[in-house]
């Protein structure tokens, strides 16, 4: 269900890069804020361990997709702060398990590290977030992915209009077994099934990633799925 999830919240921000739906930061609101008070375990000095998959934001000020966490616990967004200035709610997604901030925001600030602070009822997640003013291409969701039987891989890449090449990976892939369209990488479930098959006791699928961009430079992405 989760995978199911995670597609469908990929395809969301896809399509709002596409043009195919506008979506202005006006538009993306999640709920108001509790008004309530905050139960104890949201005090500042707790700080939630193991429940979110990043540790750190990345965004091109230049892309069209909004960078995103995965939120592995089920909890209420009250905040977010960017350099302890709280972020118009109209300009964070939550969706679970993902939360996402508006590229169109976020490519407003001027290129640097920010910190990252989100406020939930279970506590604080505090992280990185890195704006960059430049076009190289970066992997937008996280490099690493688990294999769900029968159940297609993706992953979400901002190459900035460019193509990609797998050139590398463990024990080698055909071409049929992968496709890339904006800026979704799907890899075929039935490559993991055939890996799994060679060898049972197989952990984990790495991918070797090229894209060449500014007409000349290439850039390596290196991609982990996990089989076990």
């Amino acid at each position: 269900m989760k995978k199911l999830i995670f597609v469908m919240f990929i395809m969301v921000l896809v399509l709002q890069a596409c043009g195919k739906k506008e979506t202005d930061p006006i538009d993306t609101v999640i709920p108001t804020m509790p008004t309530e008070t905050l139960p104890t375990e949201t005090d500042p000095t707790v700080i939630i361990p193991d429940i979110y998959l990043n540790t750190h934001m990345y965004h091109s000020i230049h892309s069209s997709f909004s960078p995103f966490i995965t939120i592995e616990d089920d909890v209420v967004i009250h905040s977010v702060m960017l350099n302890d200035a709280t972020i118009q709610e109209n300009v964070v997604l939550f969706t679970y398990p993902h939360l996402s901030i508006n590229h169109t925001y976020l490519n407003t600030l001027n290129a640097g590290v920010y910190q990252l602070s989100i406020l939930t009822s279970k506590g604080y997640i505090n992280m990185e977030l890195t704006l960059v003013d430049d076009t190289k291409p970066y992997v937008v969701s996280s490099s690493y992915s688990s294999y769900n039987e029968g159940t297609d891989v993706s992953f979400l890449i901002e190459t900035f209009s460019e193509g990609i090449d797998i050139i590398s990976t463990t024990g080698g892939i055909d071409s049929t077994y992968y496709h890339f369209e904006n800026g979704i990488l799907t890899i075929h479930h039935g490559f993991f099934d055939l890996k799994l098959h060679e060898n049972p006791e197989r952990q984990v699928v790495i991918f070797m990633i090229a894209v060449t961009y500014n007409n000349q430079d290439t850039m390596i992405i290196t991609l982990q799925v996990g089989l076990q």
